[in-house]
């Protein structure tokens, strides 16, 4: 379970949805949980990057 949360948060940008249904509605229950929905967007990885450090001493 750990590796599969550790490669979702490794590969993809996670973004809440905004769905508000109910936002008013007493509780009745504490402890039920209502689902935290997310979406997933691939990482954008760079394959190469060029960088040139020039130190001037």
């Amino acid at each position: 379970m750990r590796l599969l949360l550790a490669s979702t948060i490794y590969n993809f940008d996670l973004e809440r949805c905004q769905e508000i249904r109910n936002w008013k509605g007493k509780v009745y229950v504490p402890w039920e949980k209502k689902p935290l929905l997310f979406r997933l967007k691939p990482v954008a990885w760079v394959k190469y990057v060029h960088l040139e450090l020039r130190l001037n001493f």
